[in-house]
């Protein structure tokens, strides 16, 4: 079984693009890589698609030395 293609580009050192199953060559002008972007894709889990659904789902959340909700929420993770 062939995972699921996906839309979104890693880009390493010597990267390569893959369209339709066909080899478009190296990638050569990606420009200024950018931080802090939105990637728009389809939730893997509608439920938790909007914001303030992910932020209730840490309700039992422990209180230890973890990571701040907040920034998981941003970052698009639920808590289950």
């Amino acid at each position: 079984m062939r995972p699921a293609a996906s839309s979104i580009i890693i880009v390493n050192e010597n990267s390569t693009v893959n369209t339709s199953d066909i080899r478009s060559g190296t990638v050569s002008n990606l420009g200024p890589l950018r931080s802090n972007d939105i990637v728009f894709t389809a939730s893997c889990n509608p439920a938790y698609s909007e914001i303030p659904k992910r932020h209730a789902s840490y309700a039992t959340w422990p209180i230890e030395d973890l990571p701040p909700v907040d920034d998981l929420v941003r970052a698009g993770f639920f808590y289950t």
